[in-house]
């Protein structure tokens, strides 16, 4: 059933995209079919009980092909027609609406009137000009769903039983298509599902099903580099199709197309920094493996800088207020440069150090960054893809670290106090609190426990130090007490004073803990390989 909500979310440019693959993939077979066609002329001459053979077999594919591509012919019209239809009815709902706004009202999710003011309630006695609004509203949506319905129809009809082309093995991939587990499946359930797959099942699955299988814990991480490598193709062919749209109109574009446009320019930065990554091995940088990848709200990735499931170190670095898919390039960096800090503790053994730019993070350090909705979003996602790395890890098992820096410390005391974290030890960066008012809430050793702050980062501002002498005090402690306070009961390590910024600190300082020659950067190599730091 098509809803008000997904009228007003309606990509049209998907449509048109799809259209367009289609019709090449249609065009791609009638030129095979052609090839074949050319092949079977140069057979004439060719005679005898092989040559039928050949001749058959070459003649039963052109067949295939040929079949199979007008039954594909057939998918880009009903497509772009739904596109069509679905335009007029979104061209309307955005009239309706607007026209909503200019008397101060506005629609629900289920397309009904309602009065300013938080929260919105449904006019009890609908002045005739709502009603009417109303009406329209409703007979849109159901011109929507009609036009959903009849392009659901039409495709059914084109599956590949219609050419013929559904034997023995399309039959096993489809079955194993339907079987891919939903992502809250426990991480060592998946790694079992995937090895019970055959080789083909697996490379179909890959190939049909990257954008699920890309996004599932418990694959190994080949598989899903490998899936996530189509589908950061895939996203960028549509961002830029969006972009191309969005440019064309100009003068025309309101104020949500150039919000719309700037964003696209955003995460296509992002996506291009990290195709430089993916493409890039030298003496400082490891082979990049993209785990996930999404460009829904602010966008979200997972690159890990080594192979995780072979390394013998791990870190999952969380970062904090404004992680987005437009700034990865510098979370990669920070992995990076954590890689290279414990090559320099331990080269004997292997590091691989993942950014996790995995949940919806608070934007604004005023605004966002005090509420706990972020940490407490994020915390099931961050426990699974712990419990992920354990599943696929090959070999003796891994060191493991989870590394959270400003409130991205948050989100990790979060998933250790509610999830209970599989790892050797946490790391706290520039922390405005975990989440707990005592160490123990954390259910980890307090060794394993690390913390640092800088002198002058301008985080301290978040924390009250009188809240260890005296517990009433803790509630101007949004997210707690700082964890790198020797009475939280951890294993605080040093970092660099940082810029000052007299007299509430600096935010360079708050950035400042992955600079080349920075005592933190030297102390997370040595925690992250399980030494001790200074």
């Amino acid at each position: 059933m098509v809803t008000y909500d997904d009228v007003m979310r309606l990509d049209l440019n998907a449509y048109t995209e799809e259209a367009r693959n289609w019709k090449t993939l249609a065009d791609a077979l009638t030129t095979r079919a052609n090839d074949l066609d050319q092949k079977l002329m140069k057979l004439d001459g060719w005679t005898g009980a092989s040559a039928d053979a050949a001749k058959a077999t070459f003649a039963g594919h052109r067949k295939q092909y040929q079949d199979v591509s007008a039954t594909i012919a057939n998918i880009p019209p009903v497509l772009s027609d739904a596109a069509r239809q679905l335009g007029g009815v979104q061209a309307e709902v955005n009239r309706l609406v607007d026209e909503a706004r200019s008397q101060g009202w506005a629609f629900d999710p289920a397309g009904k009137v309602v009065t300013p003011g938080p929260p919105p309630a449904p006019m009890a006695n609908l002045e005739p000009d709502a009603r009417r609004l109303e009406d329209a509203m409703a007979a849109q949506l159901e011109r929507a769903r009609r036009a959903d319905a009849e392009a659901a129809y039409a495709l059914r009809s084109l599956r590949p039983e219609a050419a013929g082309f559904a034997g023995p093995d399309q039959a096993t991939v489809a079955a194993a298509a339907t079987a891919i587990p939903p992502r809250s499946t426990a991480p060592a359930e998946v790694k079992k599902w995937w090895d019970s797959l055959t080789p083909m099942q697996q490379e179909s699955l890959l190939y049909t099903h990257a954008s699920e299988i890309g996004a599932l814990d418990g694959v190994p991480a080949t598989a899903r580099d490998r899936a996530n490598r189509t589908r950061l193709t895939e996203l960028k062919a549509q961002l830029l199709a969006e972009q191309e749209r969005l440019r064309s109109l100009g003068d025309r574009r309101i104020g949500r197309d150039n919000d719309r446009l700037a964003d696209i320019d955003a995460k296509l930065r992002g996506i291009e920094k990290i195709e430089e990554r993916l493409g890039k091995v030298d003496g400082k940088h490891q082979q990049a493996f993209l785990l996930s990848v999404d460009t829904n709200g602010t966008g979200r990735a997972i690159i890990a800088m080594g192979n995780p499931d072979t390394a013998g170190n791990l870190c999952t670095y969380v970062p904090g207020t404004g992680a987005r898919l437009e700034q990865v390039e510098g979370e990669m960096a920070r992995a990076d440069r954590m890689v290279n800090a414990a090559k320099a503790a331990d080269d004997a053994t292997s590091t691989s150090v993942i950014a996790w730019v995995g949940y919806d993070a608070p934007q604004h350090p005023i605004w966002d960054a005090w509420s706990e909705k972020y940490a407490d979003g994020a915390k099931k996602d961050l426990d699974r893809f712990q419990d992920g790395l354990r599943a696929t890890h090959e070999g003796p098992p891994s060191h493991n670290v989870v590394l959270g820096h400003s409130y991205g410390s948050t989100v990790v005391g979060h998933t250790a106090r509610y999830e209970r974290l599989d790892v050797d030890g946490v790391i706290f960066v520039g922390s405005p609190g975990v989440g707990v008012d005592k160490i123990e809430e954390l259910h980890l050793p307090p060794d394993q426990v690390h913390a640092t702050v800088a002198e002058h980062d301008a985080i301290h501002i978040t924390n009250n130090p009188h809240s260890y002498d005296d517990p009433t005090e803790r509630s101007l402690d949004p997210h707690g007490p700082d964890p790198a306070d020797p009475r939280f009961g951890g294993k605080p390590f040093a970092s660099d004073p940082g810029t000052s910024s007299w007299p509430l600190g600096s935010a360079a300082a708050h950035s400042a803990y992955w600079d080349p020659g920075n005592r933190s950067l030297a102390n997370i190599g040595r925690i992250i390989v399980g030494q001790p730091a200074s």
